[in-house]
């Protein structure tokens, strides 16, 4: 499933990384208004994959966490030459904020979101 923002279309997966479907989305609502316990919903993620401008391979993944209210951008190397890579924590209350924070990292840093995700 997709989450168009101002400025992206988030991925919205679970925590596994599996897509969630409207169906998945629909069920968890209607448990938590039935007041049913459901762990799930508070665990879906929203995530962009960026890359440098110079090279199209992917470079890094941009994550928001709403239950931990925390976006975060996990770097590597594609060519594996260092394992390391880095891991930048900010914190977030929501998809505009994630996207305000990405646009003071993206140029300074040579990086771009990928097509696929940029609303046009």
């Amino acid at each position: 499933m997709d989450y168009k923002g101002n400025l992206y279309t988030w991925n919205v997966t679970d925590h596994y990384g599996w897509e969630v479907s409207l169906q998945d989305l629909r069920d968890i609502r209607l448990s938590k208004l039935l007041n049913e316990k459901s762990e799930q919903d508070d665990r879906f993620l929203y995530n962009i994959g960026l890359h440098d401008k110079d090279n199209s391979r992917e470079m890094a993944t941009a994550t928001f966490y709403p239950k931990d209210k925390i976006f975060m951008i996990n770097s590597f190397d594609p060519y594996e030459t260092n394992k390391s890579g880095i891991l930048v924590r900010f914190k977030a209350e929501n998809i505009q904020q994630c996207e305000n924070i990405l646009q003071f990292i993206l140029e300074p840093n040579n990086l771009e979101v990928f097509n696929k995700y940029k609303i046009r």
